[in-house]
């Protein structure tokens, strides 16, 4: 910092009466040197400090609703889980599966419990040559076990082919992680696969790999040499009747047949493949058409959807049909559905598999003639008895909603998108898939406020709960607890109020865009997706299909506020009802009414201020990832999703694509706050930014906790990021006359949480004596308060010391605050002099004082860089007539402050009275004082 200068009094070195550290005191009690005006600021100077503070503690995530990780030892049909990709029986009476969210294979043993034979949960590559338990995969898809019991996993997302042999100990045997395609004639290990999604394995031991992104498939010879057997490199359809390595296809799975033949799900052509042993491919199954022709005929003259396939030791054919069933083609090549009715959904158990609802997506038959089926819409693992009985044998599914009235960590959410948290901590969940809003208390209870879980469009006027809604996308509260669904597929937006009544408040059912300036229930909206409230009551759409975004104020009018017919992007700085949006999904507000847009299609957020002038504040337009740590106008954004802002003015942005919560923060800096940039679900108990998210709806709750509404079908929390910052003072510590008196004061309906933390000049920690209003006291740098409903607190710091402590407080809070420091000197032989400062809490890129250097008053000036690097500001000085008299340029560091006497540092503007103006880009904060001839002094606010 720089020091000030001496005190002038009358022309003279002023006798200052302080008994401060390194200044020699008279008996009189006159000090006897010229003292650094610094001094006089750093006691009593407000200086506002917004760089953010997370007091050494860890951000950790943690699942907040929906259901736990999966209980090993525990039977499997208790137990979650997500997509399964692979299913493999074993020798022994039970069978393997992946999970490929989980990043995990699992074994279900013939008395139903549940082991891990491979993977840590955590996508990566690690642990070839250990305990395939401690190895680290990354979404492992199909599996293969061969004849002496070795497990074959296409370990997908690593572009590898792993095996665990018998002892548990796992290899790579195919793939050396590089997604392209070459190695061919050479060692396997070698080679480059592109996205591997099926593996078989032949009586010999060779095995077979469904290199889909190459668009062929490989063979691993029993030495260990890779060679492509089928597929040119290209896909689509072509080849039948000659040679398969001159053949098109998109091979998904394999089968290999005892005889050596090779059979291939071209899903994309509705095709089954064979490759014979002479190397000739032919279609087996299915005749190029997309809808279910029937059975009993031949399978070549019907339409198949296949997504997996098995064969038996007899040649007879399994498949897992889009059309919702599983298709046998016998060795004739006739077709029949042996499980399944084509009907989606989860019914059956117990009674004939052909008259039971699924959606097989994996299948697989042991030797004893059970069949397994991955049941992709109840997420659980189905057997089909030689009897044709259907049962679950693993997962207790998420076929519909479940849990009310039990821990929300224990039930079932299908496709949760929104969240929203109200003032009391109550987590509201859009839970589209279910066609329902789902609630978790503060006790973390969850339960259904409305939607019965029909698709449709009914209930107004009447209970919410009993009301159908149709794929509600977003959720948002009020402060008095009234709840907004923004009901895209009814094109509507409804309300459901404190009584639990539910109406529409916007929409009139029609897609399309008309009724600005009319009730917002004739207007037509075009999916609506997002919905916000402020505090006011107004309500804000994200209607994307209109590329606008709409507001409907507490009369019940509809306006645009954002967006005009033209999708695309047009530049910045005008008003925001003349620039382009490309699809919006959705919509935030802050306390002032801020708007806040997830420009999707531009990679972008865009803010409307309250003069509707609309800017980018993060996404610099090019589809990625980049820029944390600098400024979110030069960042990437891939696909950003939903956006939230706390009450100090945080951003928080769900970047979709690139599977991270990011913040940018007031200076316009952005970070990564949750996310590891790999989709899938890990992390639980640790830092949130090494968890796997894939991230759709943000909130955040009112102790500055994130909620996220996962794509794991869960509600993940990340707790510690801070209570946000409502303001800060300059903290005029304790000792040697000097005393400081913090008052905050609550004046919201519901109690708020409180933090002031104290830091020094070097911004690390400043222990304090701290006395609260009822006596009590402690030595911290750091203390916590709780006010309740319009109550109040009183800090107080004044220590029994010759020498000063030094420092700044700053305030965060659960609620807004308002409040004010009072900083008192205390002199030996004259009147205490005393300042009142009030809370500040805005942070600009310009700021000006007024000053008065005349007849021995002087101003002083701290002034702050709020943003996370070096900065230059700018000073540009005016007298009284406007006429500029200078200009000059200093440094402040990072989160830093520069305080100094203005006719010390600028001399051109001694003896003079006027504006100086203080610009920056990135962010700056500050506030004067006032000295008198006498030393008494008083506070001069900022001006903007």
């Amino acid at each position: 910092m720089v020091l000030f200068h001496k005190i002038l009094a009358n022309g003279n070195a002023a006798a200052v009466f302080l008994k401060l550290k390194g200044i020699g005191v008279s008996p009189a009690g006159y000090a006897t040197r010229e003292v650094p005006l610094k001094m006089f600021l750093r006691f009593s100077l407000l200086v506002v400090i917004l760089s953010p503070v997370l007091n050494g503690v860890a951000q950790t995530i943690t699942t907040y609703a929906g259901p736990p990780v999966p209980v090993l030892g525990a039977l499997a049909p208790t137990q979650y889980f997500d997509r399964t990709e692979g299913i493999a029986p074993d020798s022994a009476g039970g069978f393997y599966f992946s999970s490929s969210p989980e990043n995990r294979v699992y074994r279900v043993a013939a008395d139903g419990v549940l082991s891990l034979i491979a993977g840590t949960g955590t996508s990566g590559f690690s642990g070839d040559g250990g305990p395939a338990v401690s190895a680290r995969l990354s979404y492992p898809g199909n599996l293969v076990v061969d004849g002496s019991g070795n497990l074959y996993i296409a370990d997908w997302g690593n572009d590898r082919i792993r095996k665990v042999n018998t002892e548990g100990i796992i290899s790579t045997i195919a793939g050396n992680g590089k997604e392209r395609f070459e190695g061919d004639g050479g060692a396997a290990t070698s080679a480059s696969l592109n996205g591997p999604r099926g593996v078989a394995v032949d009586p010999a031991g060779n095995v077979y790999i469904a290199d889909r992104g190459n668009s062929r498939i490989r063979k691993v010879d029993t030495v260990g040499l890779i060679s492509t057997i089928a597929g040119n490199g290209t896909s689509g359809f072509s080849g039948d009747g000659g040679l398969a390595t001159a053949a098109s296809f998109d091979a998904w799975s394999l089968a290999v047949d005892v005889s050596g033949n090779l059979y291939i799900t071209d899903a994309r052509n509705h095709r089954v493949r064979k490759v014979n042993t002479a190397g000739i491919i032919s279609t087996v199954a299915g005749d190029g058409g997309d809808i279910f022709g029937g059975d009993g005929g031949p399978a070549t003259a019907t339409s198949v959807l296949p997504v997996d396939i098995f064969v038996d030791p007899g040649g007879n054919l399994y498949l897992a049909d889009a059309s919702y069933r599983v298709r046998k083609v016998n060795g004739d090549g006739i077709i029949t559905t042996i499980a399944c009715n084509g009907t989606s959904g989860f019914t059956g158990d117990g009674g004939p598999a052909t008259a039971a609802s699924c959606v097989p997506y994996r299948v697989a038959r042991d030797s004893a003639g059970n069949l397994y089926v991955a049941d992709g819409s109840s997420k659980r693992i189905r057997k089909v008895s030689a009897a044709g009985i259907i049962t679950t044998v693993a997962g207790r599914g998420t076929g519909q909603s479940s849990g009310d009235g039990g821990p929300a960590t224990l039930a079932e959410l299908i496709q949760p998108l929104g969240v929203a948290v109200d003032p009391a901590g109550n987590v509201y969940i859009a839970d589209e898939g279910s066609n329902r809003i789902r609630k978790v208390n503060t006790a973390g209870i969850i339960s259904t406020i409305a939607g019965n879980g029909k698709q449709g469009f009914d209930g107004d006027g009447g209970p919410a709960t009993s009301a159908s809604l149709y794929e509600p996308s977003g959720v948002a509260v009020d402060p008095a607890g009234n709840v907004y669904i923004a009901d895209a597929g009814n094109l509507r937006i409804r309300k459901v109020d404190t009584a639990g009544i539910i109406t529409t408040i916007a929409g009139n059912g029609k897609e399309g865009f008309s009724g600005d300036g009319g009730p917002a229930t004739s207007a037509e909206l075009s999916f609506p997706v997002g919905v916000a409230v402020d505090p006011a009551g107004n309500v804000y759409i994200a209607d994307e299909g209109s590329n606008r975004i709409r507001k409907v104020n507490t009369a019940g009018i509809i306006s645009t506020i954002a967006g005009n017919d033209t999708q695309g992007f047009s530049e910045d700085g005008g008003p925001a009802t003349s620039a382009s949006l490309n699809k919006p999904r959705e919509v935030a507000v802050d306390p002032t009414g801020n708007v806040y847009i997830t420009d999707r299609g531009n990679n972008r957020i865009r803010k409307v201020n309250t003069a509707g002038i609309i800017s980018t504040i993060a996404g610099n337009d090019t589809q990625g990832f980049s820029g944390d740590g600098g400024p979110a106008t030069s960042a990437s954004l891939n696909k950003p999703r939903e956006v939230a802002v706390d009450l100090a003015g945080n951003v928080y942005i769900s970047d979709a694509g690139n599977f991270r919560i990011r913040k940018v923060n007031p200076a316009g800096v952005i970070s990564t706050v949750a996310g590891r940039g790999t989709s899938g679900f890990t992390g639980d108990g640790g830092p949130a930014s090494s968890a796997q998210l894939v991230p759709r709806g943000v909130a955040v709750g009112v102790q500055a906790d994130l909620y996220i509404a996962d794509g794991s079908l869960r509600i993940r929390r990340v707790d510690n990021l801070g209570l946000p910052r409502v303001g800060s003072f300059a903290q005029i510590a304790s000792g040697a006359g000097w005393k400081t008196t913090i008052v905050l004061v609550n004046l919201s309906s519901i109690a708020v949480s409180a933090r002031v933390n104290f830091y020094g000049d070097s911004g690390n920690p400043l222990i304090l004596p701290l006395v609260l209003a009822d006596g009590s006291g402690t030595a911290s740098s750091s203390i916590d308060l709780s006010m309740q409903a319009r109550g109040s607190a009183v800090l107080q710091t004044e220590a029994s010391t010759s020498s000063v402590s030094l420092g700044w407080a700053e305030i965060e809070a659960s609620g807004p605050l308002n409040g004010y420091a009072i900083f008192r000197q205390r002199l030996p032989g004259l009147p205490d002099s005393e300042a009142t400062t009030p809370l500040e809490t805005i942070a600009s890129s310009s700021m000006a004082f007024f000053f008065d250097n005349v007849a021995g008053f002087q101003t002083g000036i701290a002034v702050v860089n709020l943003s996370a690097s070096e900065t230059t500001v700018t000073a540009v000085f005016r007298d009284e007539n406007g006429l500029q008299l200078g200009s000059s340029q200093f440094s402040i560091p990072r989160s830093g402050h520069s305080s100094f006497f203005l006719n010390s540092r600028f001399p051109t503007i001694a003896n003079r009275r006027g504006i100086v103006e203080f610009q920056n880009q990135s962010g700056i904060t500050g506030v004067g004082l006032r000295f008198s001839p006498s030393l008494s002094f008083t506070s001069v606010p900022v001006i903007r």
